[in-house]
């Protein structure tokens, strides 16, 4: 395996962070890991470097304004989590169409990407779509002291403490390792206060490439996830409404230490119990 360091360039002149992870044998796919919200490339780096040693090119890039991808002369209140898709993740899927040629052309969204990849005109290039912890996140689709802590989330704590900053202090409060722009952190937060989320009409996006994704899809539920319990997670892919969904319930029994949660998946735990059956059906599409 081969690793590279990329300066990507998105349609608005944006630069991205990116890496790539070539196999040192015949490419059989190209493989795009988009993140959550706030988690830096590199965390995805173990299961792009297994998929490379399997033989697929896989890519993993930092969104505008994080990680690698900050600009000092960005200023983070203008930005749009929107644009994460429509633009970052169209760069990225385009980039490996165009320079890798690969046969098949596949992508990997955890939590947020799976919620932004229809943003992408580049979408339309894709054999195959798996998706991890994604959700629909809007409030409503949580329960209980969840529900409370969601509406909070949206309705107060994000519309405080982004008032007026350029960068979110998501690394301060604990829920990132790394600040976000605070322009995307505010259209996230409108999101998940309205129904349908970022498909509702009010937010003035096309999404009408979601319907038209008529591919295999792999969905992946965890059990002990409370970031994307199961009427979230259903609710996103109700918006595939083309797409071969196939779902999968991940249980905390499948990891070694018995928990899996929102960010376990791509832990090197699983090597040995959930990333070769992902393996199996990409290699199943192809």
């Amino acid at each position: 395996m081969i690793t590279e360091e990329l300066n990507l360039k998105t349609a608005d002149g944006i630069t991205l962070a990116a890496s790539l992870f070539r196999p040192q044998t015949a490419v059989r796919g190209a493989l795009l890991i988009a993140g959550g919200v706030g988690i830096p490339r590199q965390f995805y780096k173990y299961l792009a470097a297994y998929f490379a040693e399997s033989g697929f090119v896989v890519m993993t890039l930092d969104y505008r304004g994080v990680g690698g991808s900050r600009l000092a002369t960005e200023e983070g209140r203008h930005m749009r989590m929107a644009d994460w898709g429509a633009r970052d993740i169209d760069a990225a899927l385009t980039w490996l169409y165009m320079e890798i040629r690969a046969p098949q052309l596949y992508f990997l969204g955890h939590s947020a990407g799976g919620q932004l990849v229809g943003l992408a005109p580049a979408s339309r290039r894709l054999k195959g779509l798996v998706l991890v912890a994604s959700q629909l996140g809007y409030y409503g689709h949580w329960r209980g002291v969840y529900k409370a802590g969601m509406w909070a989330l949206w309705h107060l704590l994000i519309p405080l403490l982004a008032l007026g900053r350029d960068r979110f202090p998501a690394r301060m409060l604990g829920v990132s390792s790394t600040d976000v722009p605070a322009g995307v952190m505010r259209q996230w937060a409108s999101f998940g206060r309205t129904p349908g989320y970022l498909f509702n009409p009010a937010h003035g996006l096309d999404t009408s490439r979601y319907q038209n994704l008529a591919r295999p899809l792999l969905a992946y539920y965890i059990e002990d996830d409370v970031y994307a319990p199961a009427p979230a997670t259903d609710a996103l892919l109700a918006q595939y409404r083309s797409a071969q969904i196939e779902r999968r319930v991940l249980k905390p029994d499948a990891s070694p230490d018995g928990k899996i949660g929102h960010l376990g998946f791509f832990r090197q735990k699983m090597r040995t119990s959930i990333w070769p059956e992902l393996l199996t059906w990409l290699e199943q599409q192809a």
